[in-house]
């Protein structure tokens, strides 16, 4: 699968912090909605492929985070957001994210599991 190159360097990418302009540097923007989103009748061997594809492409996007971090903090449902399924996503609900971008589980959540 060749992608077009459109990324822009990771000094044309704003703040993630400015709301949502990251939007217009995610990779996906020129991509259809069936790559990130699982129509109802997916096979397994379908799901896994449609989402390696997702997460290459998410993989190499300079705003990944911003996307990640905005679908988790809005509670997306559905699709892959910053290369995350909606499992790994709301996996994520219960971290919360330290000043140095360390992670720890909320009070009461055991660190065994």
């Amino acid at each position: 699968m060749t992608l077009p190159a459109f990324a822009p360097s990771p000094t044309e990418v704003p703040d993630p912090h400015d709301g949502h302009h990251w939007r217009l540097h995610a990779r996906c923007r020129f991509i259809g909605p069936d790559t990130f989103y699982a129509p109802e009748d997916e096979t397994w061997g379908e799901r896994q492929r449609r989402e390696r594809a997702a997460r290459d492409i998410c993989a190499a996007c300079p705003v990944r985070i911003p996307c990640r971090d905005d679908a988790v903090k809005n509670k997306e449902q559905h699709g892959i957001w910053g290369g995350l399924t909606e499992r790994e996503r709301r996996g994520l609900r219960y971290v919360r994210w330290l000043p140095d971008g360390s992670a720890t589980r909320g009070a009461g959540t055991s660190a065994a599991g």
